[in-house]
């Protein structure tokens, strides 16, 4: 896409997920990270380097911090963005996991 315009029409082509579609998709994509994380070993986690397409090599825990991180990153965003379409959040609810 040459400009943000061109970005925002064709994303209002694309069709939206609706509330449980988008939950069970965030639930399915936690529990898929949490089990590549647990099949790490102790050594493997603090030593072991991946190759992120985002980040090049790092160490698996500052990438595990990283993913952690934008993870409540977005879960912010959206509390901020309920919250300004009047829809009642508990913060503790939203945040649980």
């Amino acid at each position: 896409y040459k400009s943000v315009r061109e970005i925002l029409v064709a994303y209002r082509r694309h069709p939206s997920a609706s509330v449980d579609d988008a939950v069970e998709d965030l639930k399915q994509a936690t529990g898929s990270f949490k089990q590549a994380i647990e099949r790490l070993s102790e050594d493997q986690f603090q030593t072991g380097i991946i190759d992120t397409p985002q980040k090049g090599r790092v160490p698996y825990w500052r990438f595990g911090a990283f993913a952690l991180e934008h993870h409540i990153h977005h879960l912010m965003e959206l509390h901020l963005c309920l919250r300004i379409l009047s829809v009642d959040v508990n913060t503790k609810t939203l945040y649980e996991g």
